[in-house]
């Protein structure tokens, strides 16, 4: 018995080693799937948020003086934002439409040359975005509202902040000495994202 065994051992060792690839074969079949999953949940997710809070915007133009309605409105559009920005980094998000979104947050988040806080660099954008152009346009005698959201981006959305910052010798490698991009041209939106995924990935 122990020699008929030994005679089949070359064919035994084959199937274990067939056996052995076919696991790991649909073992990755079905990484792909549930990755694909994941995905698919969290990106419903952000526009399932992202609608809502649109909705909500969109009730609030019917009330111009709610500034705090507005406010918070805002702060929830923000840390949509950053969560975004979590799900991209821990590749919750495919890169493709990480990046389109990318392209569509540079119209409304500041966006900083090296350490100047001063003035982000799409200021225009932002002054025009639609998704703040209620908040910022609102009449407020206590504070100037741009301002505002400015302050409340930088203290209160580290993340946003760490993003969305282009590097002095970086900024000088794509752009060199131009100091006013122009944000409708969509080579200087490709560089600037492309910037912006390289920040969340490292």
């Amino acid at each position: 018995m122990i020699l008929i065994i030994r005679n089949y051992i070359p064919e035994i060792e084959l199937s274990i080693q067939i056996l052995i690839l076919i696991a790991v074969y649909l073992g990755l079949i079905t990484l792909k799937f549930q990755k694909k999953e994941v995905h698919f949940s969290t990106v419903q997710k952000c526009i399932d948020d992202h609608r809502d809070i649109l909705r909500k915007q969109q009730r609030c133009k019917t009330k111009p003086n709610k500034i705090n309605e507005q406010l918070i409105l805002v702060r929830d559009h923000l840390g949509l934002v950053n969560e975004e920005l979590f799900y991209m980094k821990n590749g919750y998000l495919p890169k493709n439409l990480s990046q389109d979104w990318l392209m569509h947050m540079i119209n409304f988040i500041p966006l900083y040359k090296g350490l100047d806080e001063k003035k982000p660099i799409n200021e225009i954008s932002i002054k025009r975005s639609r998704e703040l152009g209620q908040f910022i346009n609102s009449s407020s005698s206590n504070s100037n509202n741009y301002d505002t959201y400015l302050l409340i981006v930088k203290e209160s959305f580290g993340r946003i902040n760490q993003v969305f910052r282009i590097n002095n010798e970086i900024y000088k490698k794509l752009f060199g000495d131009k100091k006013n991009l122009d944000f409708n041209n969509p080579v200087t939106k490709e560089k600037i994202v492309n910037t912006l995924w390289h920040n969340i990935k490292h």
